[in-house]
């Protein structure tokens, strides 16, 4: 009876103890979530407001593309706190500000590129390269943010995505009873 009674508190402590780690553990893992969870929406919404302006410098005529260029400047700055200049302990730019020293990131090169791309006369000559420059600093940021990794998470601990893909090629793969019960079925 004695040693029970000297066994019951450890055994409390320890199982208190366990208890702690588990609920620290958890706090844990859920701030890194949420952070990471916040960084995502951030730079997406980033991702979205440069995307809208490279779309717009399309269609402007000259006269009325200053507004956007400068729109497309403060987004660059701002890209700087996502994705900062990479230091090759070389001093490349050592004699810049600090933010601006080492090399730009890639991701903020393309964007450099279509504001100089915009900020030309000869747009018309230059709209494909600055499609190829939007596409690249798409998909860099696409997997900047672990998209795939990201939309995976999501369809295992929801019921978002759980149905398979398909692409154009897919649907159109189907028999006619087929994409009429697909309609009739997203009707109902």
């Amino acid at each position: 009876m004695k040693d029970s009674l000297t066994i019951s508190p450890i055994l409390i402590s320890f199982v208190a103890l366990c208890i702690s780690i588990i609920v620290f553990w958890k706090t844990q893992r859920r701030a890194r979530y949420e952070h990471n969870r916040q960084h995502f929406a951030e730079i997406l919404s980033w991702h979205n407001q440069v995307i809208e302006v490279l779309m717009e410098l399309k269609i402007l005529s000259v006269e009325e593309r200053p507004i956007r260029l400068a729109k497309l400047s403060a987004l660059i700055e701002s890209g700087r706190f996502y994705f900062p200049n990479l230091d090759r302990k070389d001093n490349f730019g050592a004699e810049k500000p600090w933010a601006y020293q080492g090399y730009r990131n890639v991701i903020l090169d393309f964007l450099v590129f279509e504001y100089e791309i915009f900020s030309g006369r000869d747009i018309k000559n230059n709209l494909e390269y600055s499609d190829v420059f939007r596409r690249l600093f798409t998909s860099y940021v696409f997997k900047h943010l672990g998209t795939q990794q990201q939309t995976r998470e999501i369809q295992k601990n929801t019921d978002i995505g759980k149905g398979k893909p398909m692409s154009l090629e897919d649907f159109l793969e189907k028999s006619p009873d087929e994409l009429n019960s697909y309609f009739m079925a997203k009707m109902n």
